[in-house]
């Protein structure tokens, strides 16, 4: 029971964030799951390499951000297992990882240093979100909701201002 009210405190913190973040995005599933609403960045045919680039970093992450979403509410509607979840977290982190490692590797221009750097770092906290998700899926442990929680409000900070970075870049 420690599991589910330690996955309900972190998917409240989320769907509270998801719902701020939510104005002006596009959903991936025509609006219906609030937890889906984040943005990716559109592509534009007339769009720099560096931007390119750039919208690819923001849309891994986004795509990675999405599906911890999906993890969180099938765990809490029952559809998925503590095990499953873990399992699916902890793979997650290692996708989001990798594609930290490959995004650190670029070398953004002046004009995109600002939506690289709020998604690099988007991506850095995320991954302690979720490394702390796994390990209550694993355990059950509540230590670990706290720095979850922290990790996840500082990834909506970054989330946020490279939205808002990515509405000027790409509008």
């Amino acid at each position: 029971m420690r599991i589910y009210t330690c996955a309900a405190i972190t998917l409240f913190a989320l769907l509270a964030a998801s719902a701020l973040a939510a104005e002006d995005s596009i959903s991936v599933k025509d609006g219906e799951d609030i937890l889906l609403r984040t943005m990716q960045v559109v592509a534009d045919a007339n769009e720099t390499s560096d931007g390119q680039s750039e919208m690819l970093i923001w849309n891994g992450f986004v795509e990675n951000f999405d599906y911890e979403g999906e993890i969180l509410n099938k765990t809490l509607q029952g559809n998925m297992t503590s095990e499953e979840a873990m399992t699916a977290t902890a793979a997650l982190l290692t996708l989001n990882s990798f594609g930290l490692t490959e995004a650190e590797k670029v070398k953004p221009s002046e004009s995109y240093a600002d939506f690289y750097n709020y998604s690099i770092n988007a991506m850095k906290y995320f991954n302690v979100y979720l490394y702390n998700m796994a390990k209550i899926f694993e355990t059950g442990d509540a230590r670990y909701t706290q720095e979850a929680r922290d990790a996840f409000n500082i990834t909506m900070d970054y989330y946020t201002q490279g939205k808002d970075e990515a509405d000027f870049l790409y509008d």
